[in-house]
């Protein structure tokens, strides 16, 4: 791409991995869908699940009739978001950072990883307490539907959708999160006229360049 004019630079790596990571998001809310409506298949009978019985140690889950082959796809995007963003990101920060700073660089950025999925679990606790898409009493039950007893039997017809947990909405959430995130960098990028590519050309800082002229008095005379 270089060669043809058209240069693949940190920048342009950076958004098509946060892109992926949003088209992930996307993807798993759909899957989501439809394994929600696997789950849930009898509109006339809103409380007769179809789902099948998985015991992991002592415990039995109800799980829908579904490959996980399924999920294969917004992994895959996961990993080609990483693939692009994490590395493009690693590699600037620790080519434009200074000789002394590079481990807390690499450390800062691993932390941010870490208060992402904090902020994850945040959401998720802050919608449960709110009975939106999720309920508080749910126990990790993403096929929880209120009116329904445990057994997946009730005298109700008529429900309302806001009474049964939607992880699919969580994604869309999340990809929301994503491309808010994608605009904020390109005005920041555009903002501080922050050329990614030209800062690694030019080294990893001032104060590195200065410690190579002083090994080299001689350089600069030439």
């Amino acid at each position: 791409m270089a060669r043809a004019g058209h240069p693949f630079t940190f920048t342009k790596r950076i958004l098509l991995g946060m892109f992926f990571a949003m088209l992930a998001m996307i993807v798993a809310a759909i899957v989501e869908h439809f394994r929600l409506n696997s789950f849930w298949p009898y509109p006339d009978f809103p409380c007769q699940s179809r789902g099948i019985n998985q015991t992991i140690g002592n415990t039995v889950y109800q799980a829908a009739d579904m490959s996980i082959v399924w999920q294969i796809p917004q992994y895959a995007l996961i990993g080609v978001s990483e693939v692009f963003a994490s590395v493009a990101s690693l590699q600037f920060a620790v080519t434009v950072a200074p000789k002394s700073m590079k481990a807390v660089i690499t450390g800062l950025y691993y932390f941010f990883s870490g208060v992402g999925s904090l902020l994850g679990t945040a959401i998720i606790s802050t919608l449960s307490y709110s009975n939106t898409w999720f309920n508080s009493q749910d126990y990790g039950n993403i096929n929880c539907r209120l009116p329904c007893n445990d057994s997946g039997h009730s005298n109700v017809t008529v429900y309302s959708d806001s009474d049964s947990c939607h992880l699919d909405y969580y994604f869309y959430l999340l990809a929301g999160v994503e491309l808010l995130a994608m605009i904020l960098f390109l005005i920041v990028a555009n903002k501080f006229g922050l050329n990614v590519d030209q800062l690694v050309q030019t080294g990893p800082s001032r104060e590195d360049n200065k410690g190579k002229q002083l090994e080299r008095p001689g350089a600069n005379s030439r």
